[in-house]
């Protein structure tokens, strides 16, 4: 019985590995795709790891707790498998990539991407090259894509109400309306920037505006770098793009006044 007991705690388990970049993405898709691949494994020979709300393309390895524990019992000989929707869920850098994918030679595990159409894991550290710089290349178009998003309509800013309107063609679309509790204080915030003429009145100002807007002083420099408050957008060109959905604090040219102080 005592061999039995001993045989089970060193048998080597089966790991599965999950990830989602934001707290409100759905696991249904990768944890139903896995779950072809663990039907067969007995539930006390799997081990589930899962980082909830992680990005792995803002965060390292180190700040990916599931991943990092995978990772150390994989060094200690405690895990053959390791069953993964995608390479991207993993990591979005390749050099961490690929620092797991030696981590999974040097012990021996099999990987199991369950993806549609997810190439094999191969044993060519050349092509997993390749495939790593692949998922990096598409986290940095997708942090792009996102980037470009919250330009347009972020989720919340100050001096803003935002209010769902259906249009006539039966799609919503965000209203940004300028809030009269705090609007004016941020109209006088790029007015007073924009006469700044010396390194004191710029502290003074961004110390100053610190307490009224309740925000600290690098909240404030954000603030007055953001081209919403004019209701338009900074586009790859360059150019300021109209914003038909938002209300204007301040006009553009004290906008493009204040970035020139």
């Amino acid at each position: 019985m005592l061999r039995n007991i001993k045989k089970n705690i060193l048998k080597k388990k089966v790991a599965e590995y999950k990830r989602t970049s934001s707290g409100g993405q759905d696991l249904k898709l990768q944890s139903e795709t896995n779950a072809e691949y663990l039907r067969d494994i007995p539930e006390e020979e799997k081990l589930i790891f899962t980082d909830f709300d992680v990005s792995a393309t803002k965060l390292s390895m180190e700040n990916r707790p599931a991943l990092s524990r995978m990772i150390k019992l994989i060094e200690d000989e405690m895990i053959s498998k390791v069953v993964v929707y995608e390479r991207d869920r993993l990591a979005r850098n390749v050099y961490e990539y690929i620092y797991i994918v030696k981590k999974f030679y040097e012990n021996d595990i099999e990987v199991i991407f369950t993806a549609t159409d997810a190439p094999s894991f191969s044993k060519d550290l050349f092509l997993e090259t390749w495939y790593g710089l692949s998922a990096q290349f598409e986290g940095k178009k997708i942090s792009t894509r996102l980037s470009d998003a919250r330009k347009r309509n972020p989720g919340s800013l100050i001096g803003y109400i935002k209010k769902m309107v259906k249009k006539e063609n039966g799609t919503s679309q965000r209203i940004y309306k300028a809030d009269p509790k705090i609007s004016e204080d941020l109209a006088q915030l790029f007015l007073a920037f924009s006469k700044v003429e010396s390194r004191e009145e710029i502290f003074e100002v961004i110390m100053n505006y610190r307490g009224l807007l309740n925000r600290n002083e690098f909240r404030v420099i954000d603030i007055l770098r953001t081209p919403f408050f004019t209701a338009h957008f900074e586009g790859a060109d360059g150019l300021y793009h109209k914003l038909p959905n938002v209300e204007a604090i301040i006009t553009l040219d004290l906008f493009k006044r204040v970035q020139k102080s």
